[in-house]
């Protein structure tokens, strides 16, 4: 079963270094339970993987692609690279990081 089509992989990626990042700073400023005991850290962490991830699909989608002609027909149709994870483009998957920030911080869950 293929989860991503092109460089949609690097969602996961980049929500799970932010997250460590996230949790090596708050760890070594508030010691080593803050992380499990704040929801913010988390929070924080998700709403920087979001917009790094929309950089991405900035980035991935610069390139509008190339139209064809088929020689029979003379049919044209555009031949553009996708990039999806979960079949969601990279877009989607940065509202997604937000949506899930504001829900932690909402209901102020901690990893504990």
């Amino acid at each position: 079963m293929i989860v991503w089509r092109g460089w949609g992989i690097v969602v996961p990626v980049i929500v799970f270094l932010c997250a460590l990042f996230a949790q090596m700073i708050a760890n070594s400023l508030g010691g080593s339970e803050y992380w499990e005991q704040h929801s913010y850290p988390l929070s924080m962490a998700l709403l920087v993987a979001g917009g790094l991830v929309w950089l991405a699909d900035l980035y991935f989608y610069r390139n509008p692609g190339r139209t064809m002609v088929d020689e029979k027909t003379g049919e044209r149709f555009l031949v553009a690279p996708r990039h999806d994870f979960f079949f969601l483009r990279l877009r989607w998957w940065s509202l997604v990081c937000l949506g899930f920030a504001v829900a932690i911080l909402v209901m102020n869950w901690a990893p504990k």
